[in-house]
């Protein structure tokens, strides 16, 4: 089976699986009540169902570690990119049932962090180690602060995935396609539960995932010599808002602990644009962004184009 025809499967299993799953993980977090209610950076107004994210980290896991086998996909590749998401989703999880302290869940992210870095740097220099183990604190959070509105985090999903699958498929690297394509295909299974109108939250434990997963393609993609801009464009957008707001915030003295609304997305709903317009608008822009960073690594507009094709 070619690669792109495997990396089609992949997304297809991702997207059954994350369908299939989704009415009794919703029944699941009802019974145990996990719920999120409205505080002040909230963009929703009734208490709804948080954790179904958890619908993305089993289809993409399970899509992934089937279809990756007899790719050609190093066996060690799959192992550490599956190990991120699981571990950062177990973590996600966990403070969905019961919150943990931030300081615990920080620990846990830069273990993570570290450990991918060394990872890159058997293969990649130090700076390159660096910047992969900083992304996975880094792209955790950022996911975990935009997932305020209805749709975002599914359709940043699919857009990443989609994003690695192309540039996996094109370089040759099966871990990386066929992880791209079993995150788009989960995370377009999860859309019905939270867009347009949301039944279900992805929760910590979606957001992690997300954040942990792309970091871990990120990764995997500098490790098999893909373009800095190449891996890294599609997280352009997310990573932009969340350090603008950082810094604002710092540098008026408010605490970076407390809910706000001063996110672009946050800001453009308050104006009364709804949340799926808005939500699109952020995916289309990381698309933009994804499609960019190809044409400034790979030298022109074709290239790309082509490879899209």
């Amino acid at each position: 089976m070619s690669l792109d025809a495997r990396a089609a499967l992949a997304a297809g299993v991702a997207l059954i699986i994350a369908i299939g799953i989704s009415a009794p993980v919703l029944a699941l977090l009802r019974r145990r009540g996990v719920v999120d209610r409205p505080n002040a950076r909230s963009s929703h107004v009734v208490a709804t169902v948080r954790g179904a994210g958890v619908v993305i980290a089993v289809g993409t896991v399970v899509a992934t570690a089937a279809l990756a086998s007899g790719s050609g996909a190093s066996g060690r590749d799959i192992a550490v990119l599956v190990g991120v998401g699981v571990v950062l989703a177990a973590i996600g999880m966990a403070d969905d049932l019961s919150p943990r302290p931030a300081s615990v869940r920080l620990a846990a992210q830069c273990s993570v962090g570290i450990a991918v870095g060394l990872w890159v740097l058997a293969q990649r220099s130090w700076l390159f180690a660096l910047a992969a183990g900083a992304l996975v604190v880094v792209s955790v959070n950022a996911t975990n602060f935009m997932d305020g509105i209805n749709g975002i985090s599914g359709l940043h999903g699919t857009v990443a995935g989609a994003a690695f699958a192309v540039l996996g498929t094109d370089m040759a690297i099966p871990a990386l396609a066929i992880g791209g394509a079993a995150l788009a295909g989960a995370s377009i299974g999860f859309l019905p539960l939270n867009a347009p109108t949301a039944r279900a939250f992805p929760g910590d434990v979606g957001s992690y995932f997300l954040g942990a997963w792309i970091a871990g393609l990120v990764a995997l993609g500098l490790r098999h010599d893909a373009g800095l801009w190449a891996v890294g464009g599609v997280t352009v957008i997310y990573l932009a808002d969340t350090g603008w707001v950082l810094a604002k915030r710092t540098a008026r003295g408010e605490s970076l602990g407390e809910a706000h609304r001063q996110h672009v997305y946050q800001r453009l709903v308050d104006a009364g644009i709804a949340h799926l317009p808005v939500a699109l608008g952020v995916a289309v822009a990381s698309a933009v962004a994804a499609v960019t960073g190809r044409v400034i690594d790979d030298g022109s507009v074709p290239t790309v184009v082509g490879a899209a094709a």
